[in-house]
């Protein structure tokens, strides 16, 4: 039996040949499913008052996600295992990726390490690191003498 393709509708029947050629040629440059890695994928934004960091990490619980701050490097790692085969199943498409993955964030200020705050729901992961209130001058008074 042949592998099966995702049908795409406006792809003319004398291109499919070509195209598999192409991407058996090109599969391992960029295949993270052969390479047994995957990289979630990662929204990072900026408030006045802190860094949102917020990692897609479908099917992972919270204690299989490490996240640590170092300086004011943070780095989020973990591992999502592959779905074993059941019996009686031949399995015909598999794109889900799965693997250990580690993503690593350098903050270009000082962040307190007190502060960082990270929550799991429904497979998004977000982390909050509060930035150090940057000092400012204080004015103190100056009295006449006596």
């Amino acid at each position: 039996m042949n592998k099966l393709s995702p049908w795409h509708p406006f792809t003319p029947l004398y291109a499919r040949p070509f195209d598999e050629v192409f991407r058996e040629f090109f599969a391992p440059l960029n295949d993270e499913k052969k390479a047994g890695t995957w990289t979630p994928r990662v929204d990072v934004a900026e408030t006045g008052e802190a860094y949102v960091i917020r990692a897609e990490l479908p099917g992972l619980k919270p204690e299989e996600v490490e996240v640590t701050l170092k300086d004011k490097t943070l780095t989020i790692k973990g591992e999502k295992t592959s779905e074993q085969k059941r019996e009686g199943e031949t399995w015909h498409v598999v794109e889900r990726s799965h693997g250990s993955f580690q993503r690593t964030f350098t903050f270009p200020e000082n962040v307190d390490p007190q502060s960082v705050s990270a929550k799991s729901e429904h497979g998004l992961l977000t982390v909050e690191v509060r930035k150090v209130p940057e000092s400012r001058p204080h004015r103190i008074a100056v009295k006449a003498a006596e």
